[in-house]
């Protein structure tokens, strides 16, 4: 579970908590967990992670920098509660990160499916097959 609070942003729709079941959330202006309608952010600008090692943000890689706690910073960052991340003219506030197992293992799941099928394993023949016939149906 993450919970962001959003406190500052164009976007007058998003003020305020926001809760998300998952371990994994995509921020973006026109795709993603949570939209933001702020001209200075990218589709999927930035990814929060929370897995076993801590939480996580992984910028866009065409992403040149972002503020954490009100400084200018680059690349993927360990957060700790309560920091302060501003993306655009948008600003929210990590509250609370829980790794959920059951997201995680579905996570996990959805990951090695990807890797099966990008590796075109034999496997993979049979779930495209399987996958057409139940878009057929």
């Amino acid at each position: 579970m993450i919970n962001l609070e959003f406190v500052s942003s164009p976007d007058q729709e998003i003020i305020g908590p926001r809760s998300y079941h998952k371990n994994m959330i995509y921020l973006g202006h026109k795709s993603g967990d949570i939209l933001i309608q702020d001209p200075d952010i990218f589709d999927n600008h930035l990814i929060i992670e929370v897995n076993e090692h801590g939480i996580f943000l992984h910028p866009h890689p065409h992403i040149d920098h972002f503020h954490l706690n009100g400084k200018r910073t680059y690349g993927v960052i360990a957060l700790k509660l309560g920091d302060q991340i501003t993306i655009g003219k948008t600003c929210f506030i990590l509250r609370q990160a829980e790794k959920s197992e059951i997201f995680y293992r579905k996570e996990l799941l959805n990951k090695g499916l990807e890797r099966v099928i990008q590796d075109k394993d034999p496997i993979s023949e049979v779930l495209s097959f399987l996958e057409e016939r139940i878009k057929s149906n």
